[in-house]
C-alpha cells in the first residue's frame, strides 16, 4: 500500500467503509456522515486488505497473523520435544500451509484467524500427545520402529476431502511420510485424537 486516502462515496459506504484501489487504501464515507461511527472502520479494514490483489502471498491478513503469532513462535519447541520423544532430533514438521489453505477455502466459518494455532495444535496437542500416550518416549523398540517405518523423518498435516476411516481425522503412512489428515468440515476438531493408532501403522 503506497498511501492512505479518505474519500466521499455515496454508493459504497453506509456510514464508513474501506477498499483498496491501485495500491491505495481508501477510507470511504457518505457526504452527510463525515465523522460518524468512525469505530466501524475496524470491521471493514481487514476485509478491504484481504480482497485487494496480493502478489507475494496466498494467505489472508488474519491467516498470516495467526501463522506468525500462534505457529512460528512455538513450533521450534514442539519440534524439539517430538524429536526428543522419538530420538530423531532432525524430525521435520510440515504444516503444509498453502495446500491446506486452499483446501479449507470452501469452509463458511471464519477459520483464518486461527489457522496457525490449529496447525500448531495438530502437532503439539495431537501428535506429540499421542506419542507420549502410546509409550514412544521411553521405549527404544518403538523409537526404532518409527525410524524404520518413517525414513523421511517427516510429519505432514494434510486436509483431504474424506478420511480413510470416515472419522474426524486419521493418520496414515505413505512412502515413509506420516500424514495427519482431516477434512475441511472437521478442521480443528478432536485434535487430540490425531496420531492415534500410530502403533498399528509401523
Amino acid at each position: 500500500m503506497r498511501k492512505l486516502m479518505s474519500r466521499c462515496s455515496v454508493h459504497q459506504a453506509s456510514y464508513i467503509d474501506a477498499d483498496v484501489v491501485g495500491g491505495v487504501f481508501r477510507i470511504l464515507f457518505k457526504q452527510d456522515s463525515f465523522g460518524s461511527n468512525q469505530s466501524y472502520l475496524y470491521d471493514e479494514f481487514v476485509n478491504a486488505i484481504d480482497t485487494a490483489p496480493h502478489e507475494h502471498t496466498p494467505f489472508s491478513l488474519k491467516a498470516r497473523h495467526s501463522i506468525a503469532t500462534d505457529y512460528n513462535k512455538e513450533i521450534d519447541a514442539v519440534q524439539a520435544e517430538i524429536g526428543s520423544i522419538l530420538k530423531i532430533p532432525d524430525i521435520t514438521l510440515e504444516p503444509n500451509f498453502e495446500k491446506n489453505y486452499v483446501a479449507l477455502s470452501q469452509k463458511k466459518e471464519d477459520w483464518k484467524g486461527n489457522f496457525g494455532r490449529a496447525s500448531l495444535e495438530y502437532f503439539r496437542d495431537g501428535f506429540k500427545y499421542q506419542l507420549e500416550r502410546q509409550g514412544f518416549k521411553d521405549d527404544e523398540m518403538l523409537q526404532e520402529g518409527f525410524a524404520e517405518g518413517v525414513p523421511s523423518k517427516k510429519i505432514v498435516i494434510r486436509v483431504v476431502e474424506k478420511t480413510k476411516n470416515g472419522s474426524y481425522n486419521d493418520t496414515i503412512v505413505e512412502e515413509g511420510v506420516v500424514y495427519l489428515q482431516t477434512t475441511p468440515d472437521n478442521w480443528w476438531c478432536n485434535v487430540s485424537d490425531i496420531g492415534s493408532g500410530l502403533l498399528d501403522l509401523l
